[in-house]
């Protein structure tokens, strides 16, 4: 089953002005809120409507000084995720299969031959979810920045007492990105 979850982007450009001299202020905060809430696929309540999601503060030209995430947020939804995945394999049911005598003495003259040996197969699995952020440029002074949760699972399959393979798969999920958008200079050179 594929899950394709299409990432809405934003762009806003924001400067807090004294309302009689039009000066930009220095200090100026701005959030960004969730505007509906965010469900998990399952329509699981993840985060409510209204809440906080990142704060930006200005300086005294407007540009943008400092980043805040609600890590409250990220931090339930770093956990959220990381139950859900062990949820589910625990959920998985040991499996028995039947192999014929052929195929545990090797060599494809005897392979798929013989009486069958019930064998019982138990999936294990460790589950880790790291979060990391992340600046890259995104531009001529734009930033980008990115709150990734790194998901590693770690796979393994018991057969008869012993484990008999072990894979890990990762993968990356972007919980917030923001690009930065500072002043764009009156000329661009490059020298070199």
């Amino acid at each position: 089953t594929t899950f394709t979850n299409e990432r809405q982007k934003v762009s806003l450009h924001v400067i807090k002005q004294d309302s009689e001299t039009k000066k930009t202020l220095k200090g100026a905060e701005f959030a960004i809120y969730a505007g509906s809430e965010i469900k998990s696929y399952k329509g699981d309540h993840l985060v409510s409507a209204g809440s906080m999601i990142e704060t930006a503060k200005t300086d005294a030209d407007g540009n943008i000084t400092a980043l805040l995430t609600n890590m409250a947020n990220v931090n339930y939804l770093q956990s959220e995720i990381t139950g859900e995945i062990v949820k589910r394999f625990s959920d998985m049911d040991v499996t028995r299969v039947d192999i014929p005598i052929g195929n545990l003495i090797g060599g494809t003259l005897l392979s798929g031959r013989g009486p069958k040996i019930s064998v019982d197969i138990l999936s294990v699995t460790n589950v880790s979810a790291t979060l990391r952020n992340e600046f890259s440029s995104a531009g001529i002074n734009q930033t980008r920045h990115r709150i990734i949760l790194q998901v590693d699972v770690g796979l393994g399959i018991l057969l008869s007492g012993y484990r008999d393979k072990w894979d890990d798969v990762q993968t990356e999920i972007t919980v917030c990105e923001t690009v930065i958008v500072g002043r764009v200079p009156e000329t661009y050179a490059s020298l070199g």
